[in-house]
């Protein structure tokens, strides 16, 4: 999943292979400012991070 804009990405990947789990996360916050108008949208991308 991403935020519009180029503004940031999350990706977790697993896989299992012979009885062991492997986790690939990638997490990446790209702007270091974001307005007030952009709110909605980072609490709804950090809600579906939290649920993945």
């Amino acid at each position: 999943m991403s935020l519009p804009n180029n503004g940031g990405l999350f990706i977790l990947k697993s896989e299992v292979i012979k009885n062991k789990i492997t986790l690939y996360v990638k997490f990446n916050i790209n702007k270091q400012i974001y307005s007030s108008d952009d709110y909605f949208v980072l609490k709804e991308f950090f809600k579906q991070i939290v649920i993945a």
